[in-house]
């Protein structure tokens, strides 16, 4: 399959798990084209940052796309910068580039630069109040499901604000709660249920030498609630 043109797509903002989607993003449509693409990363900042990077995105006597997921764009030398603008600008059949930047004021220059070259530019800000609601209901939208207001901030209130557990918490609500919409009270007594079993969980993986099964259940009883620690000790214990 003939390889697309390259893409430069220069992701803002210090949200990591947003900007992962966009790598992921990027990385899935350059496969989709060559499946033969492969990913790197690398750090601009660090030692010997100008050679690695100008071998990165060099063509290859083996033929096959790369996606390079550059990071400390902000801090990089100006040489690097240089070769980072000449790829930018030459756009070298099979190279996508992701270039990570956290915000802020550091590495303004190398931003304007970026911008002034027509890159992609996609947002990764750390998310607050409203948008936050957003994020959670565009999740269940990802997984073809509808949910209520209520429901988007009782899932807040059992996880917390980090999106990637939110994301995950979406997901699994989508995966085993049957109907739609899925409102406040699924949401409820989803994580009431699995509060309710995971000191048993855990303490069945725990007696049976099943460190991984420990560890999920003991994330579910600690996501649900975060108090629910001396429990959970209680419940393993209980078994000796």
């Amino acid at each position: 399959m003939a390889i697309e043109p390259p893409t430069a797509t220069l992701v803002i903002g210090p949200e990591q798990f947003l900007a992962e989607r966009v790598v992921a993003g990027v990385v899935s449509a350059a496969r989709k084209a060559d499946p033969d693409t492969e990913r790197h990363d690398l750090d601009l900042a660090g030692d010997g940052a100008l050679g690695q990077f100008l071998e990165a995105v060099s063509p290859t006597l083996f033929g096959g796309g790369i996606v390079l997921v550059a990071t400390s764009i902000e801090s990089a030398e100006p040489a690097v910068l240089d070769a980072v603008m000449r790829a930018v600008d030459e756009r070298e059949v099979g190279v996508s580039l992701v270039l990570l930047h956290p915000g802020g004021v550091r590495g303004k220059a190398a931003l304007e630069r970026l911008r002034a070259s027509g890159v992609a530019e996609v947002a990764a800000d750390k998310l607050k109040g409203r948008a936050i609601d957003d994020f959670v209901s565009a999740e269940f939208r990802r997984h073809r499901r509808t949910t209520t207001a209520g429901a988007v901030a009782a899932l807040r209130a059992s996880v917390g604000d980090d999106l990637r557990s939110l994301a995950s918490a979406a997901s699994q609500l989508s995966s085993d709660v049957d109907g739609d919409p899925i409102g406040e009270a699924e949401v409820a007594d989803y994580y009431d249920g699995v509060a309710g079993a995971s000191g048993f969980a855990v303490s069945d993986s725990v007696w049976s030498a099943d460190p991984i099964g420990a560890l999920v259940a003991l994330r579910w009883a600690l996501s649900a609630d975060p108090g629910f620690g001396p429990a959970v000790v209680a419940t393993v214990a209980s078994a000796l």
